[in-house]
């Protein structure tokens, strides 16, 4: 991810009185003196069966659209953001990651409900263009989800999700470079599975919970071991035993994060349900904005990690 963001693109709900995401945009392109792009996408309309009545309905949709439209060009200039709205029409996943990559945005902002229905929520748009988009994917929950006020400094406490894989390995970097700069802090948390003790009775018990502590006070070793050196005074290690989803949110809501970093491998949607997917769970339950880093062939370990190894010169020699 680039360490100076000039070019913002977010998808805008004209649906919705004051849009979160854009707000959040907003605030981000002020801060970094970033343009702002504003894509507003239009899928297919439902067909009335009174056509007089049906063409009514859809002119004074496209009204109230467009004024809401034209209310935050507005916002945008008031503040100083040079500002361009973009129409689309399409399916929204598709339409975000192509024309954040024809302006070559550094960043792409959306609301995690962005593209479902009032009556269904859910994050699928979301989590799409988390996984497929070219660049960085800035999610953010609706103010309903998440009724806190947006703080004038974003992003000084993160929490990075770590599982060792390359994925995860660049959301690190990114954390520690670009949002946790200054007198900010990140928290990088590894979640490790295990048994619980409770299926156990007698001295099986008490050998797993011996087990355990080993394997937490070892992962967290390995955990501190990972993190760049020139950025320990301001990362904290967390090993939680546990689900990987809850714990990261856990650890959010312990530290009252402003953001959550995950890495997120390419994958499609028969791969996540052959695999699952962490971060579509925490997509749909976060309370805070989820920056999701895409990363081509993330599921790959990271060097170090079996069966990925740094091979340095004296192995050749040897060899």
């Amino acid at each position: 991810m680039k360490t100076t963001i000039r070019r913002i693109l977010v998808a805008v709900d004209l649906s919705e009185s004051r849009d979160a995401a854009f707000d959040r945009a907003l605030l981000l392109a002020r801060g970094w003196n970033a343009a702002l792009f504003l894509l507003h996408t239009q899928g297919p309309r439902p067909v009335s069966r009174f056509a007089i009545a049906g063409e009514d309905l859809e002119l004074e949709s496209n009204k109230a659209e467009q004024s809401h439209l034209r209310a935050l060009v507005r916002s945008a200039k008031n503040d100083g953001v040079e500002v361009q709205v973009i129409s689309a029409d399409g399916a929204p996943a598709p339409a975000i990651a192509a024309y954040a990559q024809l302006v070559a945005a550094d960043l792409i902002v959306v609301g995690r409900d962005f593209g479902s229905s009032r009556l269904w929520r859910s994050p699928r748009v979301a989590a799409t263009v988390g996984r497929s988009a070219a660049v960085p994917v800035l999610i953010v929950p609706s103010r309903k989800a998440a009724p806190r006020t947006i703080p004038e400094r974003p992003f000084k406490k993160v929490v990075v999700a770590m599982d060792f894989t390359v994925a995860s390995a660049v959301a690190l970097r990114v954390a520690t470079n670009v949002f946790a700069q200054g007198d900010g802090r990140a928290t990088v948390v590894h979640a490790l599975p295990y048994a619980s003790p409770m299926v156990f009775s007698g001295s099986e018990a008490s050998w797993v919970i011996d087990d355990l502590r080993s394997r937490l006070a070892q992962a967290e070793a390995h955990l501190r071991g990972a993190i760049p050196a020139g950025a320990r005074h301001r990362v904290t290690p967390r090993v939680v035993a546990g689900a990987a989803g809850q714990a990261i949110l856990d650890v959010a809501a312990e530290v009252d994060a402003d953001l959550v970093v995950m890495g997120v491998p390419r994958r499609n949607r028969l791969g996540e349900l052959f695999f699952g997917s962490t971060f579509r769970r925490v997509v749909r339950r976060s309370r805070r904005p989820i920056l999701a880093i895409p990363v081509a062939g993330g599921t790959y370990r990271w060097p170090g990690e079996p069966p990925a190894h740094v091979v340095n010169e004296g192995h050749l020699r040897a060899a």
